[in-house]
């Protein structure tokens, strides 16, 4: 692969500052009343790796999706290069430390990332393992972000690697390792994404972004569907173009211990809500003012009357129209949910059935 490209827009704190492990951009967005943020996110991008393949595009993605995550309301720490594993952790408690009750919370990370033994684990860009097993000595188990999460009680924890790529170390004793990220089942109240299904490797893309973040970045920003919905979008541009232009299977895992309702964006049923509001409220304001001709004994108002009563019905016709449409929604909404569900189901019984031992009968 190319060597990483220089830094791109932004403000970055130097390298070699204390409070800054890698290279950082600070969040402009302070907490709501000084208090923990409602929404919050750590984005991590490691591409500048020193004995390893270095990676192309982890740094666009981190500054893009940091980009993306303040205009949508997010307050933002972001990180790159972090070269230890003790860089990883500061960055991580220093996360954990605004989270809250009922916050949302948000770890995206781009760069190499393995499994060993069913673990997850990321690299910082310093490993240089002498030793097979220094690989989960030196580097971050995904262990501590969910124990993290739990501790910090987010009503929401998304977690979203981009991190699926074939193991960068050989292993001396000529065992081979999966490749890609284990299957991980997310604490309760969160969702997990990886760019790619358990045990695959994912597309880096020929453009300024991983062909995942590409599609991630796309739909972030769209008002709209829910988090379940806006996810399944993203895997079908996925899949679709690493059929179609990289000739690859590659399709997002998503996995969901969430059963709340989350948007990046305004949310479908937020703006029907809002619209049926408006609805409810013109609504009284007609019938008051109906009330007010009627009480009045001066005589020439039935026109006016007649208008009103009018502008009821029509008014009850669109409020009638909009809930059948949040109905509606709500519903495709569920139908997504379980077929999401029944793919994953799909997946793991698949791989199951792949990791039995075959047993050749001896005569």
């Amino acid at each position: 692969m190319a060597p990483p490209p220089p830094e791109s827009r932004g403000v970055r704190a130097p390298a070699d500052s204390p409070a800054a492990p890698g290279r950082v951009l600070p969040s402009p967005r302070p907490g709501i009343d000084g208090g923990a943020p409602r929404r919050a996110a750590l984005v991590i991008g490691n591409g500048a790796y020193r004995s390893i393949t270095p990676l192309r595009n982890p740094a666009n993605d981190a500054q893009d999706m940091c980009d993306a995550l303040r205009r949508q309301g997010f307050q933002t720490q972001c990180h790159q290069d972090l070269a230890s594993r003790e860089d990883f952790r500061r960055v991580l408690r220093q996360f954990s430390a605004q989270l809250g009750p009922g916050s949302v919370a948000l770890m995206y990370y781009a760069g190499h990332g393995v499994q060993r033994g069913g673990r997850n684990f990321l690299l910082p860009t310093g490993i240089a393992p002498a030793a097979a097993d220094d690989v989960e000595r030196d580097s971050l188990p995904m262990d501590e972000v969910y124990a993290l999460l739990r501790e910090s009680l987010p009503e929401l924890s998304i977690v979203i690697l981009d991190a699926c790529r074939d193991d960068p170390f050989a292993d001396p004793r000529g065992a081979r390792h999966p490749r890609g990220l284990a299957r991980e089942e997310p604490p309760r109240g969160s969702v997990l994404v990886y760019a790619t299904a358990p045990g695959g490797a994912a597309a880096d893309g020929s453009g300024r972004n991983g062909l995942f973040t590409k599609h991630l970045l796309a739909e972030i920003d769209k008002p709209g569907p829910q988090i379940g919905q806006m996810l399944h979008n993203v895997a079908r541009a996925v899949e679709l173009e690493a059929r179609t232009r990289y000739g690859t299977d590659q399709v997002p895992y998503r996995s969901f211990s969430y059963t709340g309702a989350f948007c990046f964006n305004s949310c479908d049923e937020d703006r029907i809500a809002d619209q049926m509001e408006q609805l409810r409220r013109q609504s009284q304001a007609a019938a008051q003012r109906i009330r007010e001709l009627e009480s009045q004994a001066s005589g020439g108002r039935g026109g006016e009357i007649e208008a009103l009563q009018t502008r009821l019905r029509e008014l009850g016709e669109k409020s009638a129209q909009l809930e059948t449409l949040r109905q509606r929604i709500a519903a495709l909404e569920r139908e997504a949910r379980e077929r999401e569900q029944e793919k994953v189901d799909m997946v793991r019984k698949e791989q199951e059935r792949r990791s039995r031992p075959t047993f050749v009968p001896t005569f």
